[in-house]
This record gives structure tokens, sequence and C-alpha cells, in this order.
């Protein structure tokens, strides 16, 4: 079977799950705290399973050069998710400092690309003035925005992922008809 490209289609299963997520969306904004607190286990947890599964599976790879990858990044990998599961409100600050530079930086060249080409492309300096404010909102408010920022980020893109695959689905491979 030969694939030939992709098409968008959607199922009773894609509007199911995306009425699910849109639904946890909601649930998340109601409590962003906690859903933010969770999130950080989450990775920290996370964390631990591929920092270990990284160190195991480089006995597979003796000799060569990812067995040192494996060796080392694994423990290491390991160990920050360690200090996100001991201490999450620290990890969730620093994990919203590096979202609010992220941001900015971002912000910053959408603005400059915008201007690129000698006049401005409105939606795209549009996006960078708007991924400023978020940035400055932030950066101002740090720490306290850990508070509430990786659970509204996580509720948000579930309703628009949920919405997303309720309205236009998922896209799957085209397999080519078998000839003969």
């Amino acid at each position: 079977m030969a694939v030939t490209g992709v098409e968008v289609r959607r199922t009773g299963w894609d509007v199911i799950l995306g009425i699910l997520l849109v639904v946890a969306g909601i649930v998340v904004l109601g409590d962003v705290a906690l859903a933010s607190k969770i999130s950080v286990l989450f990775l920290g947890w996370m964390a631990i399973l591929v920092g270990v599964v990284l160190f195991v599976s480089a006995w597979a790879h003796r000799g060569t050069p990812t067995f040192w990858f494996g060796v080392v990044g694994g423990p290491l990998v390991a160990m920050f998710g360690v200090g996100l599961v001991k201490n999450p409100l620290v990890g969730l600050a620093a994990i919203t400092l590096l979202a609010g530079c992220i941001y900015l930086g971002v912000g910053i060249v959408r603005v400059v690309a915008a201007f690129a080409f000698g006049r401005p492309l409105w939606p795209l300096l549009f996006s960078g003035v708007v991924t400023l404010a978020l940035a400055l909102l932030v950066l101002i408010g740090w720490p306290e925005s850990a508070l509430w920022l990786v659970g509204v980020l996580v509720g948000v893109h579930a309703i628009v992922d949920g919405l997303a695959l309720a309205v236009v689905g998922r896209a799957r491979p085209m397999i080519a008809a078998p000839t003969g």
C-alpha cells in the first residue's frame, strides 16, 4: 500500500473527542493554579521516565555516538524531572519565566519581520504586538503569573484543539487502491 497524499476528514469519533477536549479545557480553566501544578508534575514524571529510558536504551547502543548521549543525558533529564516533582512551584516559576522570555523574543521578531518588506504585513504585526503584550503580562507579573500561565495555556489549547478537531477533523494518509 502506497501513501499518495493526505486528506482531512471528520468522523464521529473526531467530534466526540473534540467535544471532550473542549469540556476538559473548560474544566482546566476553572482552576488554572491546580492545572498548572498538575501540568508541572506530569512534565516531571515524564522527564523521569524519559531519562530512565534514555539511560537504559543507551546500553543497547554501546560503541556508537548515541551511547554517551543516553548515558549522560538520561540521568540529567531524570534529575530535571525529580526537581520538578520535588518542588513543582519552583519548576512552575522557572517554566513561566522561560515562557515569558520566549514570548518577548517571538514578539520582537514578528514586529521586525512585519516591516521587513517595506510595507507592514498587518497580520504579522498584529501577532507580534499581541505576543509582546502577553510577554509583558507574564514578565511584569512574575512570579505570581506562574500560578495561572501554564493552566491558562493548557486550557485554551485544549479548547482550540477540541474545536478544530470537532469542526475540521484530522489529517489522514490517503492510501492508493491496490492495482491488478
